[in-house]
């Protein structure tokens, strides 16, 4: 389906039933080379600068099939020019359409996929191998900088790019309500796209449309909030012939915060040391925990104990148990971290996966969901409070440290430094137990309703019955 001009598509003869998303989401690309011969229009060029002003962004989302009443929800990370796009399932995480479907191969999976230097690394959250495209044949995704620039919620043709081949001419005028609208000409038969910008919320279009002979056949319409100094999409419903058949909202949303990731790399993926590495033209590598090395640079690795392995075998092993991946394994309301390690407490960085998992148990509704996430923010802001707090303490304890551990044979002075250090460094980072303990925990256990906490507790049941 790659490749196909718009006007191919447009030549049909549109009736409304033969009208599906998925045929619209994948035969309208947006492409932004073949468009650069003309001018973009100054408030289209200003629009979408405003949109990208940001370093470092972090967004949850979901989408809703109108006509299926299917909703998944998603989460996009920024870095520089560097994406991660993750596809996280239903409400309750399933990736797979159907009934409950834990215990099943890949059915609660995460689609997860990095663009990093033109490339663009795909995994399946815990198989054991990933997958490296190049720019011009990436696996589809939703680039959300393009939130309300396009017409149709599918995956874009390219990241950052939206506006359709063979452009012809331009025109802006005035529209009502001190809005402008951008009218692009583009195709053999003149074929229309057209951009309401509203200077209100920034200059960010708060409709697009696609017109064939006069008729208007996609749209979207955008509702935006100001987060952070930027104003950024909050919903974004998508019409065909006037009938609304999806729909975008915005979770959660923050930019350039201090504790955002500054880079991306493939070990955000949730890849584990031995996980194979495929690339058209490339024998098969493994990904080391840091980087990609050959098979025999890996096993002489492991031989030396210089590579970890654990994590693969254990891996393996579920694999061949058939018990590898299913839903959150350990998740239930006696487990104090859904699966995950106690030492959660005292990882920050961690914090996202265990309220992830706390939504999925509960199935949150959209507006506990966003609730959860603002409480998941306001607690890393007060612990990266404390850490810009105690900074320079912090360093010089743990160089301290480190210095003293190099030392052999060591003083009884460097033990009694070592040990007041090592008690000092214990008070300061048990300020994120407390935390977690006193803020986050509590604050998300008063989320769910008696129904949600009961259909948790019948949902675990079940799956223990069947030895999942």
């Amino acid at each position: 389906m790659r490749n196909k001009k718009v006007t191919s598509v447009m030549r049909l003869s549109i009736r409304r039933a033969e009208v599906s998303i998925a045929a619209i989401c994948f035969v309208l690309p947006y492409t932004w080379s073949q468009a650069q011969s003309i001018e973009i229009p100054a408030a289209l060029r200003t629009a979408k600068a405003a949109r990208d002003q940001f370093s470092t962004a972090q967004v949850e989302w979901e989408q809703t099939l109108l006509d299926r009443d299917d909703t998944r929800r998603f989460s996009s990370r920024y870095a520089g020019e560097d994406q991660i796009y993750v596809s996280r399932g239903t409400t309750s995480g399933q990736r797979l359409p159907g009934p409950d479907r834990s215990g099943e191969p890949y059915a609660y999976s995460e689609d997860r996929k990095l663009l990093t230097g033109g490339r663009q690394w795909y995994y399946i959250e815990e198989s054991i191998q990933v997958e490296i495209r190049n720019g011009s044949d990436l696996h589809p995704f939703f680039d959300l900088r393009l939130l309300g620039f396009v017409d149709t919620p599918g995956a874009t043709e390219a990241p950052g790019e939206y506006l359709p081949e063979g452009i012809t001419r331009y025109e802006v005028k005035a529209a009502d309500g001190g809005l402008f609208e951008v009218s692009a000409w583009f195709g053999e038969t003149g074929t229309l796209r057209t951009w309401i910008l509203d200077p209100a919320v920034g200059m960010q279009p708060v409709r697009c449309s696609s017109w064939v002979n006069g008729q208007e056949v996609t749209r979207s319409d955008t509702k935006y909030e100001e987060i952070d100094g930027h104003w950024f999409p909050t919903e974004s419903t998508f019409f065909v012939l006037g009938e609304p058949t999806a729909r975008t909202i915005i979770l959660s949303a923050s930019f350039d915060k201090p504790w955002h990731d500054q880079e991306l790399t493939p070990g955000d993926l949730g890849l584990v040391a031995g996980v194979h590495v495929e690339e058209a033209g490339q024998p098969v590598r493994i990904w080391d925990g840091e980087k990609v090395i050959t098979i025999d640079e890996y096993a002489r690795g492991v031989k030396r104990g210089d590579i970890d392995n654990s994590a693969m075998i254990e891996l393996r092993r579920r694999h061949k148990e058939g018990t590898s991946p299913r839903r959150y394994p350990g998740a239930s309301e006696e487990s104090d971290f859904f699966g995950l390690s106690p030492a959660v407490k005292r990882q920050p960085g961690l914090w996202e996966a265990y309220v992830r998992r706390f939504i999925a148990l509960y199935r949150l509704d959209r507006d506990q969901t966003k609730k959860a996430w603002k409480h998941h923010e306001e607690c890393q802001s007060s612990v990266f409070e404390h850490r810009q707090q105690h900074e320079k303490e912090l360093r010089e304890i743990e160089e301290r440290i480190a210095s003293i551990e190099k030392r052999n044979p060591r003083s009884e002075e460097d033990e009694r430094t070592l040990a007041a250090s090592q008690r000092r460094l214990e008070e300061l980072s048990a300020f994120m137990d407390k935390v977690f303990e006193d803020r986050l925990r509590p604050g998300l256990l008063k989320l769910p309703t008696d129904a949600q906490r009961n259909e948790a507790r019948n949902q675990q049941r079940s799956s223990k019955a069947q030895g999942r």
